[in-house]
């Protein structure tokens, strides 16, 4: 899709000065959550049952409505400036963030039965006390709708479930969504948090790109991925080998401990209907062989049971955070490793640029932005897992585009 002309944008009344500091850019191009209802009307309905940890839609300004997929180009204001999930000031905001959002995920899914269906960074903002909140609704889906709302895959490449990654027409559900939670904070301390000697540069830029970023091949037109995810899921999760913190906390054992059920998800050989009935016939057998097939078939049905609530999630994160050992200086550090390949599906290629403004230079761009009151958009740009990047419209899917 090509940029759109000054002529063919509605010019809506600019925001007065003491709003551009709140404004959220959220995407030029958003996909409605029915045929008709735009994201803020989402906001709207999540804000109405007291949804823990989002924003308020405060103004909103449709500028163009494009046939082709089809999407809505509007712009909306949200009633809190935030700074992006990954600048965290120490991993215990940084765990805290990530209990925030999945809070307020956990609560739209539960009363409003409405699943967000993009966990990313890009979507957890902080505010300045450190606490997380949940934006970025445009995906978002009624869980008792069936089929896709669109014909791509919806999510972040990064953060997608290997499931989703690994079969483009898998139905997008609660367990994918937690899924990418783990990812979400798996990712971040992968890339963001300094480690001893043992964790290499290049270890950390090769983990980045062989868990997040590969796509393993195309099928029909679409990106396939996911085996690094599944592989390393399946083998015990987070962290990965010689992963050591330069200064301890209760991180890394809290990231192994929310992958246990996961392995159950990616085990090579989950137990079958022949494997139950054989059971169901040796009610009585000791041997080892028997006790153990039996315990992990049990372990294989807690898993998975698990998996199909955020609670258990939600209650790891609290019972971290509540544990002693937790730095207050190891704040996310740039620079630990080059920038890693970023690799989308089609569905970013055309999603949101400017996210959030945090910092002073672009809160004085939104002042122009607001005086002017047009909602043009100079160009196209996609998402990266940290936020703003440029990319051309027409690059191939599964290209090498870098920051």
């Amino acid at each position: 899709m090509n940029s759109t002309s000054n002529s063919n944008i509605k010019q809506e009344p600019p925001i007065k000065q003491e709003e551009a500091r709140r404004v959220i850019l959220d995407g030029p191009l958003s996909a409605p959550f029915t045929s008709k209802t735009p994201e803020h009307e989402i906001y709207e309905m999540l804000n109405s049952k007291d949804t823990p940890n989002i924003p308020t839609s405060t103004r909103r300004g449709l500028c163009v409505e494009l046939k082709v997929t089809p999407f809505i180009h509007y712009r909306l204001v949200l009633d809190v400036v935030g700074r992006p999930l990954t600048s965290f000031r120490c991993t215990k905001e940084l765990v805290r963030g990530v209990l925030d959002a999945m809070t307020a995920h956990w609560f739209a899914y539960e009363v409003l039965q409405l699943l967000h269906r993009d966990i990313s960074p890009g979507n957890i903002i902080l505010t300045e006390d450190g606490r997380g909140l949940l934006i970025d609704w445009e995906l978002a889906k009624a869980v008792g709708e069936i089929g896709n709302r669109r014909r791509e895959r919806t999510g972040t490449w990064q953060f997608m479930s290997a499931a989703l990654l690994q079969n483009p027409g898998k139905l997008h559900t609660l367990e994918d969504d937690i899924e990418s939670f783990l990812h979400v904070l798996g990712w971040a301390t992968i890339r963001y948090i300094p480690t001893t000697a043992t964790y290499s540069g290049e270890r950390r830029a090769s983990h980045l790109h062989q868990f997040f970023d590969v796509v393993d091949f195309h099928l029909r037109g679409a990106a396939i991925g996911g085996d690094g995810k599944a592989a390393m899921l399946g083998l015990g999760g987070y962290p990965p080998a010689n992963f050591e913190l330069k200064r301890p906390s209760p991180l890394l054992g809290l990231l192994e401990t929310l992958s246990l059920p996961f392995k159950s998800r990616y085990v090579k050989k989950p137990p079958t209907d022949e494997v139950r009935a054989q059971l169901r016939t040796l009610t009585d057998a000791t041997d080892d062989e028997t006790i153990t097939l039996r315990s992990s078939v049990r372990l294989y049905d807690r898993d998975m049971n698990r998996l199909k609530s955020s609670t258990w999630f939600i209650e790891l994160l609290e019972q971290a955070l509540l544990k002693e050992g937790w730095p207050t200086d190891d704040k996310a550090e740039k620079g630990l490793v080059e920038h890693t390949s970023i690799l989308h599906t089609r569905p970013q290629i055309s999603r949101k640029s400017d996210q959030l403004l945090s910092s002073q230079s672009q809160w004085e761009d939104s002042k122009s932005v607001a005086s002017a009151g047009s909602l043009k958009r100079e160009g196209s740009t996609s998402p990266t897992p940290e936020g703003r990047t440029k990319r051309p419209r027409d690059a191939p899917l599964g290209s090498n585009a870098r920051n």
